[in-house]
């Protein structure tokens, strides 16, 4: 679970774990992944320019990509 503070275009400006998946790597995929984020600027709300939104992120892997990457390397997507 992440918390995103937003800027008016729709970047994310700021990232935090709220609470880890237990798995360190997996969790500074989820960070890395979530700055990269561009949300659509018309759906951003005062408070997610000071207090943030909640966001959970479930990490799924794929035999195919197992075989091929580490596990951390793995692709995630968000639901």
């Amino acid at each position: 679970m992440l918390n995103l503070v937003l800027g008016r275009d729709g970047s994310v400006t700021d990232a935090q774990i709220v609470r880890t998946s237990g798995v360190s790597g997996l969790d500074r995929i989820a960070l890395e992944g979530a700055m990269k984020w561009r949300l659509d600027p018309n759906s951003v709300r005062d408070s997610d320019l000071t207090a943030g939104r909640r966001h959970m992120i479930k990490f799924y892997q794929d035999a195919r990509v197992s075989r091929r990457v580490e596990p951390f390397k793995a692709f995630w997507r968000e639901l």
